[in-house]
Order: structure tokens, then C-alpha cells, then sequence
């Protein structure tokens, strides 16, 4: 349920940031908001976030620094390497491969001995540009750690190249 704020906030975020370049480029960009309910209220969000975005005066350095950063948090990426510490972890106890869970990083997990892996580092990608985990994705790390993919070429049966 949306509250009488989130309305408030749209309506000035419509009057205050409907003019600028970054706005325009977003409304020119977008898929048509004829197809369907869904496309046409996540334009509106978008826009909304552009708006957001441009209200802040960002440009060239503050602008690429400013999404770098954003889409990090917004991806559940830390900004700075894993320390290893206990209050970065959430015990799960989903037996002894699973002890705990980074809070910083959910693709991180401990073991019971205290060693830790990263179920995410490898990523295989196949010819046509799909990609997946699978077992020989994860892999041990040692703190401190920053969380880091490493994409490996495979062919269509999932062989490395």
C-alpha cells in the first residue's frame, strides 16, 4: 500500500525533474508502455528514478561514481572487501557446510571449521552468451575477500574451453 508521502514525493519529483537530459533520455529509451500494465508502471518507475537522479546535479566523474556505487548496492555487492568477522554472519546452521551466511555478501557462506567459499566466483558462459552456476562455481576464499566472478568459457555441453 502506497502512503499519501509516495504520492506527494511523484508529484514533485514530475514538476521538479521533468526537463533534464537524463529524464528525456529515459522517456526515448523505454519500450513502449503500450504492451502491457507492467511495462507501462515499471516506464513510470524508471522515470522516477531519473528524476531522482537528475535532482541531485550529478555530472561526467560525480555521475559515473554515483551509479557505479548505486548499482553495487542495489545488487547486494559490498563496496569494500569481506573482513570475516563474526557480526558479518548470520547462522543459518543448515549443517556443517552451511554454518553461516555473509550478511554483506549472501553468496559468501562459513563452514562449521570456520573455513569460508564463495558459491558464485566461477561463472560458466556458454557460446551463445548464457550463463550458470553449478558445482564448480563455488570455491574457497580466505579474508580479507573481495567478492569477485570470474566468467569461464564453456561449449554447449558445459566443457571448459
Amino acid at each position: 500500500m502506497r502512503t499519501v508521502a509516495y504520492f506527494v514525493v511523484k508529484k514533485i519529483l514530475n514538476y521538479l525533474g521533468r526537463d533534464s537530459n537524463i529524464v528525456s533520455h529515459i522517456r526515448a529509451e523505454m519500450p513502449s508502455d503500450d504492451i502491457d500494465e507492467m511495462q507501462k508502471r515499471m516506464n513510470q518507475h524508471l522515470v522516477a528514478m531519473g528524476q531522482l537522479f537528475s535532482l541531485e546535479g550529478h555530472s561526467g566523474l560525480s555521475a559515473s561514481y554515483a551509479i557505479s556505487v548505486l548499482n553495487k548496492l542495489l545488487n547486494f555487492e559490498p563496496l569494500g572487501p569481506l573482513t570475516g568477522e563474526d557480526s558479518e554472519w548470520l547462522k543459518i546452521d543448515f549443517g556443517p557446510e552451511i554454518k553461516y551466511q555473509n550478511k554483506r555478501c549472501s553468496s559468501v557462506f562459513k563452514r562449521e571449521d570456520g573455513t569460508a567459499y564463495h558459491i558464485e566466483r566461477n561463472i560458466f558462459k556458454e557460446p551463445d552468451g548464457c550463463c550458470f552456476t553449478g558445482s564448480g562455481s563455488r570455491e574457497d576464499i580466505t579474508f580479507p575477500y573481495t567478492p569477485e566472478r570470474v566468467y569461464i568459457d564453456v561449449d554447449t555441453e558445459g566443457n571448459i574451453l
